[in-house]
């Protein structure tokens, strides 16, 4: 099966879950990782901005906003992808994919200005390597390709979609897989 097999079957298996499932799984998750050092010690949150069919990312915002963390949303134009900061929890442009970002004049992330920074992304689904699987735009890999150095790496998944699928050579695994299981480091 190819990777983008996959990313079709997981996404359907995704479409038939119960209307409030992520939701109730957010609810679950982001407190799990509210207790641990990696958000504790982040002055910088790179964070997304929930689809309909991902974990609802509004808690970890705004709890986030309200602990004085700099928290910033990645802003896609073509193929590249930044991520600009906010100031509240409900940024004012929403991208033609349906997603909410940043202005264009909003502040850009510099990873020099941080001591400790968090990067939490949604996927289809996530390999116990910390290989995930996205949308197919490669957008997240291309820009960990280019900033990595010095950021903690989490992908957001539901536990059900730990499973096995193909990866490629430019594929960067993350370090961290958080589910309801809790937060898991890669293998």
């Amino acid at each position: 099966m190819t990777k983008n097999d996959c990313r079709q079957t997981l996404l359907q298996k995704l479409h038939t879950l119960p209307p409030n499932k992520l939701q109730h799984i957010a609810q679950q998750i982001w407190p799990l990782l509210f207790t641990h050092s990696l958000w504790q010690n982040a002055d910088a949150l790179l964070a997304y901005s929930s689809l309909k069919d991902e974990i609802d990312s509004s808690l970890l915002i705004k709890h986030s906003l309200t602990m004085g963390k700099s928290v910033f949303l990645p802003c896609v134009h073509e193929e590249n992808m930044v991520f600009r900061q906010i100031f509240d929890a409900q940024p004012p442009d929403r991208h033609a994919w349906g997603f909410c970002q940043p202005n264009e004049n909003a502040p850009l992330f510099m990873r020099d200005k941080f001591q400790s920074v968090l990067l939490t992304a949604p996927a289809v689904a996530a390999r116990e390597t910390g290989h995930r699987l996205g949308r197919g735009g490669g957008f997240y890999d291309r820009w960990l390709a280019a900033c990595q150095q010095g950021v903690n790496t989490i992908v957001v998944i539901a536990h059900d979609f730990l499973t096995d699928f193909p990866t490629g050579p430019l594929d960067i695994p993350f370090q961290y897989i958080l589910c309801e299981k809790g937060l898991i480091k890669s293998v």
